[in-house]
């Protein structure tokens, strides 16, 4: 049904996030004048860059973090998935 779709695509995203995160972490910035934390990562990761970066800041962080909590209590109960990510 379309709660179950929506877990699964939900799942999906987040993988993605991931992998991207895991295979093509660049660096990072920390420095309040230069806004909210965040993280930077290489598309295509270091085997084959695109030469574009993803911006990812510590409120997605924590957002990906509850999505993914969710996904998995969804996967035991529906009724438990109670967060959709950004």
């Amino acid at each position: 049904g379309g709660l179950v779709d929506e877990i699964a695509a939900q799942a999906l995203s987040l993988k993605n996030h991931r992998n991207l995160i895991v295979h093509g972490l660049r660096g990072g910035n920390s420095l309040p004048e230069k806004g909210e934390g965040h993280i930077i990562c290489v598309i295509g990761g270091f085997e084959n860059p695109s030469g574009k970066t993803v911006h990812y800041t510590i409120s997605q962080l924590k957002d990906f973090t509850k999505g993914t909590d969710a996904c998995r209590r969804g996967y035991i109960s529906l009724r438990n998935f109670n967060h959709r990510i950004a």
